[in-house]
């Protein structure tokens, strides 16, 4: 919750403390400021905290936050390794007008820092983006303001604010929840995202499985027509002929299914993984699943399966003479196209064609069905690679149209001989004032 300094510090937590419900309160103060110039002028939010009893950054490397160490500096540790730094090494913040030069006791990350982008950038670059925390002790003590107040509590935070309204008399600015913040939101957002796509990705896969097994259980079954009329006609009951085949399609599935899951985890997955920890930071990222994959695995075979009883159903409840006998050939007859008005205009290729996706219709259906599938990927990717072209176009030509940008220094002040400031860069006027 953003707040104004109306209250003492300690009489603004007690006013919180007091209300039903809320259980730890803290105070902090949190400005933006900047790096040096080697880190190209990064952006650098900095979290100034007498305590961490509710925001506690999580340690990547080197001490745990120590709000009352007034030496040490506790960095973003994606910031820190895009630009080399370590654990021991002095980093400057610019911030408050103040210069802070503090040893990095830590690199640490935050989960509101999830997803971090510079305000010039149009997406991550960590180069450009950082936080730090500090002890608000370096500061001088009339520069010692909190600006902010978070805490903990049962059930929503929202609820909380017309108690918290009357509590402060509306000293406030506004009240906000986690779902604010917008790294969490984007992070969610994306995982709900990739979610509706594996549902939608494994219907069409498994879809074409079902085509595959059922087309091939198909023409081994009438490929072997003899062999299963023999063993019919030596007693071998129907049961264990249609095990069999049951079987071939069970271990088939089973077994894709089983490789799926590995080489998901294992490559996909680790993908997948690698291109979230370039954009989102989070503390450990690793490949797993959950029950929806067993229970999904299970019903791709199940159903395999049954598409293979039903492949082989027709063909073993015929009798075994029947079975010995070449099968007949189907009789022909008028197919559905046979009806269209233009039939009698069409050639000779063209009506054979359209006779043989009347008599296949599977196979009909199966080629169709992959063609689609396959076209409507291709269309996504390349429609997702124009897409790309015309965010870019709008934000670079449309809203940031400019080629270069002057940061001036803290110290640029209008009273002083930089009251006229001109910058000439490449022979053409870039700033005046």
């Amino acid at each position: 919750m953003d707040g104004v300094q109306r209250y003492p510090p300690v009489a603004r937590r007690c006013c919180l403390n007091a209300i039903d419900g809320i259980k730890e309160v803290q105070l902090r103060c949190v400005v933006l400021g900047k790096a040096d110039e080697i880190y190209n002028t990064a952006e650098i939010w900095c979290y100034f905290q007498n305590d961490n009893t509710v925001t506690k950054p999580h340690t990547v490397k080197g001490e745990d936050f120590d709000p009352s160490d007034t030496d040490g500096v506790w960095l973003f540790e994606a910031f820190a390794s895009t630009w080399d730094l370590k654990v021991g090494d002095k980093f400057t913040v610019h911030v408050l007008g103040q210069d802070i030069e503090n040893e990095i006791k830590g690199l640490i990350e935050s989960p509101e820092h999830i997803f971090s982008c510079a305000s010039s950038d149009t997406d991550t670059d960590f180069h450009n983006i950082g936080f730090a925390y500090i002890s608000q002790k370096v500061l001088p003590e009339e520069m010692r303001i909190n600006n902010e107040i978070v805490f903990t509590c049962e059930g929503k935070a929202l609820s909380y604010e017309d108690d918290i309204d009357t509590a402060l008399d509306g000293g406030y600015s506004f009240i906000a929840d986690r779902k604010s913040i917008d790294g969490f939101n984007r992070l969610v957002d994306e995982l709900n995202q990739h979610d509706s796509f594996s549902y939608i990705f494994s219907f069409v896969f498994v879809a074409i499985a079902l085509l595959v097994i059922t087309t091939t259980m198909k023409r081994m079954v009438a490929q072997q027509r003899t062999q299963i009329g023999t063993l019919n006609a030596i007693g071998m009951k129907r049961r264990k002929i249609m095990l069999h085949y049951l079987g071939y399609s069970f271990l088939l599935s089973a077994l894709g299914c089983i490789t799926g899951v590995v080489l998901g985890i294992y490559t996909f997955g680790k993908m997948m993984i690698d291109m979230f920890s370039e954009f989102y930071r989070l503390p450990d990222w690793s490949g797993g699943f959950n029950y929806k994959s067993v229970v999904v695995a299970a019903v791709i075979v199940l159903v395999c399966t049954g598409a293979a009883y039903l492949s082989c159903y027709q063909i073993l409840k015929i009798h075994p003479s029947e079975a010995l006998r070449p099968a007949t050939a189907k009789t022909a007859k008028p197919c559905i196209f046979e009806k269209l008005p233009f039939w009698d205009k069409l050639g000779f290729t063209s009506r054979y064609s359209l006779r043989d996706i009347s008599r296949s219709k599977l196979r009909a259906v199966m080629g169709i069905f992959g063609t689609c599938v396959g076209m409507m990927v291709m269309t996504l990717g390349l429609g997702a690679f124009d897409t790309l072209g015309y965010v870019r176009s709008w934000y670079f030509d449309d809203i940031q149209n400019y080629s270069s940008q002057v940061i001036l220094a803290d110290s640029c002040t209008v009273g002083n001989t930089l009251a006229t400031v001109i910058w000439v860069m490449f022979g053409r006027l870039v700033l005046q004032q």
